[in-house]
């Protein structure tokens, strides 16, 4: 996939999703369903760097029963070096299949950027792949979007619990306790009559932090059937 496409593919699910959120408001109070300690959700890659070593996921949008498409990012912090003089962070983004090497400076700025062995030009790299890796982070953007830590801490009227329950997970090398919550947003006064969005939230307790590792959002009305689904399969922490 070329670095455009992939850029474009991943901006192109976030607007989609922005379709689907419902907001954080409305039914039955969840808040002792879950206790959530030191929430982490990765919104840019200079928190994943200085939260986990390794970090993969995918997402996949349905229409009905039909996979539409998937898209696999994997994510390896390789250590410290040094760029053009200055103090960085080497990592490692596999963007469906696609190798990209990335060198942050401390503040989260591209250093420099090479993509599928193309080292990029440093204008391409500061105007470019910063809103490219913005794109691939929209999965856990989103769930700042929908508002998930407050709606499980603070839940107002509107929403409705269609299921709770707790278990384990294999989550790459790591089997990690999850509290999975089933929720629905019917009506008004935030959708249209007879429209509802159900969500599925899956928290994992890693121990330093919580974070989702599954959420799922399936947007119903009386023509279409839209869904998507993010899961996390690998986390490391540092």
């Amino acid at each position: 996939m070329s670095t455009t496409a992939a850029w474009k593919k991943g901006l192109a699910g976030l607007f989609a999703l922005l379709l689907l959120v419902g907001p954080a408001a409305a039914g039955e109070d969840i808040s002792a369903e879950v206790e959530i300690d030191e929430w982490f959700n990765p919104v840019a890659l200079s928190e994943v760097v200085a939260t986990v070593r390794e970090l993969e996921w995918s997402w996949t949008e349905f229409e009905g029963d039909v996979e539409l498409e998937t898209m696999r990012v994997s994510y390896r912090l390789v250590g410290d070096t040094v760029v053009g003089g200055a103090d960085a962070t080497e990592v490692e983004l596999i963007v469906d299949g696609s190798l990209w090497k990335i060198w942050l400076a401390a503040d989260g700025s591209v250093l420099q950027a090479e993509i599928e062995g193309e080292l990029m030009p440093q204008m391409f790299a500061d105007m470019v792949v910063g809103p490219m890796l913005t794109g691939l982070f929209w999965p856990f953007t989103m769930a700042d979007a929908y508002g998930v830590e407050q709606a499980l801490t603070d839940i107002g009227p509107g929403w409705e619990l269609r299921s709770s329950d707790t278990g384990t997970r294999q989550i790459g090398d790591m089997e990690v306790s999850v509290q999975e919550l089933a929720v629905s947003l019917r009506g008004e006064p935030y959708l249209e009559p007879g429209e509802q969005v159900d969500y599925l939230w899956v928290i994992g307790d890693f121990g330093p932090f919580h974070m989702l590792v599954e959420w799922r959002v399936t947007d119903i009305d009386a023509d279409d059937v839209i869904a998507v689904r993010m899961v996390v399969e690998s986390v490391v922490p540092r």
